[in-house]
């Protein structure tokens, strides 16, 4: 098929430089797919939305140096998220642009008025290849209108392959790189052949005489023998991608053990657990780097042939007499990646067994090596499987860059950090309390949710969420029951606790609230410990606002943090503040053992007086090495 008989496809043409225009994906009812991509990133979006408006919130009032060191993590999160979105809509409404200019083609993809573009290599073309699109040997093709779609890819000189266009049926790409053929021809000495990929056969025996452009094998030919040393492929490409996956198993693994350890929750049965995970992640880790490091000699003679396979982990040799050998040849492995066989060397037995070597290495290489040990071997090529087409890697990028760019791969460790962030946010941030909870006490006169105007005579107020006239969010409140729940205060001055007033009422409806248990204690390790003064009030008593006057006089040092805590038999609710003050806050996990109920949450309202004849200049200050302030926040 010509290009003339697409009509679909739009080809502008000016001197030498042409333009083909092709439109949306025809993919079909199947195209409802792309909905799948936009759903996730708008749950994302909402997921890290309900913590970057609180930041901004708190950052708009009272900016501090590390909200804005977090305020840009989160919105990289959020730029993130942009990612499965825009591929979503790009399958459901982009359209693509290719364009020859220069001996160099340029791929647009356009979706409205936004679009990106990528420049591939200005170099000759050795050809071009159309994969997919048609049922094949080894593969599952896929249902409905995706069966019929393809890829085109160019495989420059270097031996480097880029994909050019995908997702447009088969026909169409077919006819487009025949075209662009003759457009490269005219600037090279030969048109680029188009190659029709029909899927990687059990074994191919197409003979490969000259050295593949880029191979870094070396081949010493001897007086009796060849020698070939193939260097290790690297971490990335020899690994075919296993060691960025070992790697994120490690560091969600190292998340998730930083806050079981750091973040309160600490239980021994779970030891045998992370062990088991960190073991395997090691295991797959040191994986990779054998895959990636290992390199191999083949020396082969009319006697015997010797395979020498060293890596970091040691040193393998293998020989195979002559007469034992039925031939080698590349073939696919029974490794696969995507439901597809990866491409390896194998040395097949006259008794049947077949030993398989550099698995994922280039299928040109491949064939060459096999074509220079049975030379040297004086054995014949094995016969050719019927209708072998050209082998090729299963992507339609193959070559020395196979699968994705380094942009592609940055994004997808940030996406996958930002799901571990997400799924562990509360223990992190506990494991960082005791961080910003240092700062915060160096500096009390500069803490936003502190109240530094204190009323007139005696006691003062020394602390103060509550909103003018005392008001507090009616509908909104944390929830006080058997567990506890904790916020913390530093008080502006020091003197002895003399009244504690709570927006805490039982739940509406509740029938047997019960009593609730109201207590101020001092800071430990950034949760509450020793209580300084506890109050057991009745639902009887609670009837909006609670005061609660004190009898122990417990001293409170300004600048110092302490904790107010409530539980309760049934169900009571301790109201929000209205004033937008959010901060860290705790709960109970179970009696006197704490844990990080979230950072950047709604403070419950409530304000603390002392009594003090101290003048208002004489600010008392923490001692340097007062234990209870460690780890404060």
């Amino acid at each position: 098929m010509e290009l003339a008989d697409v009509p679909e496809i739009g080809v502008e043409s000016v001197g030498e430089e042409v333009t083909y225009r092709l439109p949306a994906r025809p993919l079909g009812i199947l195209r409802l797919a792309a909905l799948v991509p936009v759903g996730f990133s708008a749950v994302w979006w909402g997921f890290i939305g309900a913590m970057v408006v609180p930041q901004f919130r708190h950052l708009a009032n009272h900016p501090q140096p590390f909200d804005f060191f977090l305020c840009a993590f989160l919105l990289c999160f959020m730029a993130a998220g942009c990612v499965p979105a825009g591929l979503g809509l790009v399958l459901l409404f982009g359209r693509c642009r290719i364009r020859w200019r220069d001996e160099r083609l340029t791929v647009s993809d356009r979706l409205g008025p936004f679009g990106w573009s990528r420049r591939l290599p200005r170099q000759p073309i050795r050809k071009f290849v159309v994969m997919g699109g048609a049922a094949v040997e080894g593969y599952r093709t896929l249902p409905g209108p995706f069966a019929a779609l393809a890829a085109l890819s160019a495989t420059f000189e270097n031996g480097v392959s880029r994909t050019v266009v995908s997702g447009y049926p088969r026909p169409w790409l077919e006819a487009l790189a025949q075209d662009l053929s003759a457009r490269a021809g005219l600037e090279q000495a030969t048109a680029p052949p188009v190659e029709l990929y029909q899927g990687l056969t059990k074994e191919l025996a197409a003979e490969v005489t000259q050295k593949p452009a880029g191979s870094p094998v070396v081949l010493e030919r001897r007086e009796a023998s060849v020698v070939l040393a193939v260097p290790p492929a690297g971490l990335w490409k020899g690994s075919m991608g296993f060691a960025l996956f070992a790697i994120l198993w490690c560091l969600f693994t190292g998340a998730f053990t930083a806050a079981f350890l750091f973040g309160g929750k600490f239980e021994p049965v779970m030891v045998p657990f992370f062990v088991v995970f960190w073991l395997v992640g090691l295991g797959m880790l040191a994986v990779a780097i054998n895959l990636g490091m290992r390199r191999a000699t083949f020396t082969a003679g009319h006697d015997e042939l010797t395979v020498v396979k060293a890596g970091p982990f040691g040193t393998q040799r293998l020989q195979f007499r002559r007469a034992e050998i039925a031939n080698v040849s590349a073939g696919a492995s029974d490794v696969s990646v995507n439901r597809r066989p990866v491409p390896e060397l194998q040395v097949r037995l006259v008794a049947g067994k077949k030993f398989g070597f550099l698995v994922g290495r280039d299928p040109d290489e491949l064939r060459w090596i096999a074509t220079e040990l049975n030379h040297a071997l004086g054995l014949a090529a094995p016969a050719q499987a019927a209708a072998a087409g050209p082998m090729r890697w299963p992507y339609a990028g193959a070559g020395a860059r196979q699968v994705g760019t380094p942009l592609g791969k940055f994004l997808g460790v940030v996406v996958f950090a930002g799901i571990v962030i997400a799924m562990f946010w509360g223990p992190i941030v506990g494991f960082l309390a005791p961080i910003r909870a240092h700062h915060a006490t160096r500096a009390p006169a500069a803490n936003p949710f502190l109240s530094n105007k204190p009323v007139a005579g005696d006691p003062m107020l020394v602390f103060n969420s509550f909103g003018p006239s005392t008001t507090y969010q009616a509908t909104n409140a944390w929830a006080v029951g058997r567990e506890a729940h904790a916020e913390w205060f530093v008080p502006t001055r020091s003197g002895n606790l003399s009244e504690i007033e709570m927006a805490v009422e039982p739940d509406d409806g509740n029938p047997h609230p019960g009593k609730a248990t109201i207590f101020l204690a001092r800071n430990r390790n950034g949760f509450p410990g020793h209580t300084l003064e506890s109050f057991s009030v009745s639902a009887d008593e609670a009837t909006g606002l609670l005061r609660l006057e004190s009898a122990r006089k417990p001293e409170l040092q300004g600048g110092v943090k302490y904790w107010l805590c409530a539980r309760s038999q049934g169900g009571w609710s301790w109201h929000f503040n209205d004033q937008n003050v959010v901060h860290n806050t705790a709960r109970e996990v179970r009696r006197g053992k704490w844990a990080s109920a979230g950072d950047y949450c709604y403070v419950g309202a409530f304000s603390i007086r002392v009594s003090t004849n101290q003048p208002p200049a004489e600010l008392a200050q923490p001692a340097e090495d007062d234990p209870e302030n460690s780890g404060q926040k």
